[in-house]
């Protein structure tokens, strides 16, 4: 058997709110007597309305008439219900199912806070990670333009690269041409001994003397010895001779080569004597650029012999043997 309300006469669930008379004990809805927590009385001073109605005024009141005592065997007392053991056994069920239902629905509830709470982190969580990943892709993205940029840089670079070495090329070849121009007047005497206080120049007028022609100083611009590319040991610097014109030099070299047989006997006294158009533009000493067919070499007799280059332009090396 459930409980009651005195007042509406409804069974009083568990989850409803309920008082209880302190005079009574019976059982009341809250809400039916108006009681909630803001009321003036306590639960335990709590009392129903009709215990109240039924409580003797307190005080003295000289007007109110004397009433006649009853017996005490005339005052009846008030019933109580009990509930029987069966009936208890019945309420249990009950409560349990009560129970069960409550603390399902609590359950559920602390799920759903629990969950709506991880929801919402998860999604503050996601939306970072996503605003992290924008960053990140824009910064690729900037990283992507720049190596992207460099790269068009490193294939200019390299045109320039490509199109300097050409320039480089012309620029080297044109030196080589300017130098070889300015080498055309040259003459080269290699193999002559070292002499204190000696004359380039007088050196000079006596070699072209020899090939039958008359040289005057004022027609040599220069005259001094160098240093080799490939220095030999105990072998002397070669002399190099620059006249004013190159028509000099062929006029000397031509004059010669005419003597073809003759010999040097009579200008040194000892040692090999070359007398050659200057070949160290080829960066190679004279036999090895014989060797490398840079030169060619033409004997015409055992004591003379014509070099050529590869436009046949000649070169002539005397020897002689003191």
């Amino acid at each position: 058997m459930g409980l009651q309300c005195e007042a509406c006469s409804n069974s009083i669930n568990v989850t409803q709110k309920r008082i209880k008379c302190t005079s009574c004990a019976l059982l009341y809805h809250s809400e039916c007597v108006n009681f909630d927590d803001t009321s003036l009385l306590s639960r335990n001073q709590w009392k129903c309305p009709s215990c109240l109605i039924k409580q003797r005024k307190v005080g003295y009141n000289s007007k109110t008439p004397v009433r006649s005592s009853k017996p005490q065997g005339s005052i009846t007392q008030p019933s109580i219900n009990v509930c029987n053991p069966s009936e208890i056994s019945d309420l249990l069920p009950h409560l349990e199912e009560l129970l069960d239902k409550k603390l399902k629905t609590i359950k559920e509830e602390i799920v759903a806070v629990i969950k709506n709470s991880l929801l919402k982190q998860i999604k503050d969580e996601v939306k970072a990670m996503s605003s992290q990943f924008n960053l990140i892709q824009e910064s690729y993205q900037v990283l992507q333009n720049e190596h992207h940029d460099l790269k068009q840089d490193i294939v200019k670079l390299q045109a320039d690269i490509v199109e300097k070495d050409d320039q480089i090329s012309e620029l080297r070849h044109s030196i080589n041409k300017q130098q070889q121009w300015c080498r055309q007047s040259n003459i080269e005497i290699v193999g002559l001994p070292e002499a204190p206080n000696e004359n380039p120049k007088t050196l000079m007028v006596e070699i072209a003397k020899h090939a039958g022609l008359e040289l005057s100083f004022d027609e040599i611009e220069f005259a001094h010895r160098v240093q080799p590319f490939k220095s030999t040991p105990k072998r002397p610097k070669p002399h190099v001779i620059k006249l004013k014109d190159r028509i000099t030099k062929d006029r000397i070299l031509s004059g010669l080569r005419k003597t073809k047989g003759a010999t040097l006997d009579g200008l040194f006294k000892d040692g090999l004597v070359e007398i050659m158009w200057p070949f160290s533009a080829f960066g190679l000493d004279f036999d090895e650029a014989i060797r490398q067919k840079k030169l060619k070499c033409i004997k015409l007799n055992d004591r003379s012999e014509v070099i050529l280059d590869r436009n046949h332009e000649y070169v002539t090396k005397s020897k002689a043997q003191s």
